[in-house]
């Protein structure tokens, strides 16, 4: 299972690393770091949401994984997994 949290966090850290490339320097302030800190908890809300609502096409890696592995990993078992690392970081974010 340590490939699939590897995905997700993969995943993430490329789409946070693009966000933060595009919105620091000398024209940064706290409120745009703010909004972005918001933001992200925004998206793991909702991406909470849709996992437990069983639709995972917002993770195209977690839906490709999911069908090459077929039987070795159940879809609730790994879904489980992405929703704990979500509460988990939407937990950091908040404590900010």
């Amino acid at each position: 299972m340590g490939s699939l949290a590897g995905i997700s966090q993969r995943h993430i850290f490329l789409h946070k690393r693009a966000e933060f490339n595009t919105s620091h320097g000398p024209n940064t302030t706290i409120f745009n770091a703010w909004n972005m800190i918001e933001s992200f908890k925004k998206k793991f809300k909702l991406w909470l949401n849709m996992i437990a609502e069983g639709n995972n096409e917002m993770f195209q890696s977690y839906s490709d994984y999911i069908m090459e592995a077929n039987n070795f990993y159940s879809q609730n078992s790994v879904s489980d997994i992405i929703a704990a690392h979500l509460k988990m970081l939407l937990l950091l974010l908040s404590s900010l």
